[in-house]
């Protein structure tokens, strides 16, 4: 990108990517939408253009680049992870809402649940302080369902099953022992 450069790297690691993204878009610039969600695992990576998040009133442009903006990002909004700046989970996934699908929302969801990096709660308080915006009801509908941290859409297809047929909620991937 325009003004980023990777040195010694014909081919760099998509992190090296997602980070020359975020140093391009400047100061608090951070990794978002479907591009944390890829880098967190939530979601297969695609080979888009990577998305980047900016608060204030910036209009730069950049190619080959989505850049969203932000009135504001709070400290419960932003993480760093694998070294990269980006959104928290709960934000990255309150954001995805607006572009995926219910089906390919809730598999993020439960993936995140069960890699573990995020919480029912986490993701109910931030749909709560973020208010309403494009996506948040499919993401409100996931929420009312319970935790489900699946961890593949067979998973997901058969916990479906079960709860769709009246059966009592199964514990979901829970250690044994």
């Amino acid at each position: 990108y325009r003004g980023v450069y990777a040195v010694g790297h014909a081919s760099p690691p998509l992190e090296g990517r997602f980070i020359a993204a975020v140093k391009a878009c400047g100061e608090g610039a951070v990794l978002s939408h479907y591009s944390a969600a890829a880098l967190f695992g939530f979601v297969r990576w695609d080979d888009r253009y990577p998305e980047v998040t900016v608060t204030g009133s910036t209009t730069r442009r950049h190619r080959e680049l989505r850049v969203h903006r932000a009135a504001a990002l709070g400290a419960r909004d932003i993480s760093r992870h694998r070294g990269v700046p980006t959104t928290s989970p709960a934000r990255t996934l309150a954001d995805l809402a607006a572009s995926l699908d219910y089906r390919s929302l809730r598999r993020a969801v439960r993936q995140a649940q069960s890699l573990r990096q995020v919480q029912l709660r986490e993701l109910v308080e931030t749909v709560g302080r973020l208010g309403r915006r494009r996506g948040i009801h499919n993401l409100t509908r996931i929420l009312a369902t319970g935790p489900a941290p699946t961890r593949s859409e067979l998973e997901d297809l058969v916990l479906d099953l079960i709860l769709n047929a009246g059966i009592g909620r199964p514990d979901i991937n829970v250690p044994l022992g």
